[in-house]
């Protein structure tokens, strides 16, 4: 697909295949942009929209993900796919502030199990990892914080990000 991207970097349908391969290999900020270049190349193809509200779901940006699978579903309000999407992500919000409530009130055994939930939902969403990395240590299982901070530190492509000095809200 960079072949023919190159060789025709005006075909929608290119960036959106390898978009999709992308995506497969769990590379979501690079099939975001192949997404985003297909949208830009033809604004009104609906499957690319509703592919980008899915990874964005996948990366626990419910904000973005309710505007692209949302903008999906105003062009094809009955498919299937992206309505069950889009149906998650209100719950999804909702279980995110129970996790930071049960944390505050210590509850770490729960909120691993909240954890889990979303990360069914979210699965390349680095800061629930890491929440659930920082319950694991808190109830002594540090095989499995280790585990988590493996996934994240694997998340954050560049692994660049410092996870002593990071801040989870």
């Amino acid at each position: 697909y960079h072949a023919a991207v190159e060789g025709d970097s005006r075909n929608y349908l290119t960036f959106f295949k390898r978009g999709t391969v992308y995506l497969a290999l769990g590379k979501a900020k690079l099939a975001i942009g192949d997404f985003d270049r297909a949208l830009e190349l033809k604004p009104d193809f609906t499957t690319a929209r509703s592919q980008k509200g899915q990874v964005y779901l996948k990366m626990g940006d419910y904000v973005r993900a309710e505007i692209d699978l949302h903008n999906a579903l105003m062009d094809d309000p009955y498919n299937e796919e992206t309505n069950y999407f889009f149906q998650r992500i209100e719950p999804a919000r909702e279980q995110v502030q129970l996790v930071h409530d049960i944390i505050a009130r210590g509850d770490h055994q729960t909120a691993i199990a909240l954890l889990t939930q979303l990360l069914e939902i979210s699965p390349w969403c680095p800061d629930f990892r890491e929440l659930r990395a920082q319950s694991y240590l808190m109830t002594g299982d540090r095989l499995s914080a280790v585990s988590d901070f493996r996934s994240v530190n694997r998340l954050m492509q560049d692994g660049s990000d410092d996870l002593t000095n990071r801040k989870i809200n």
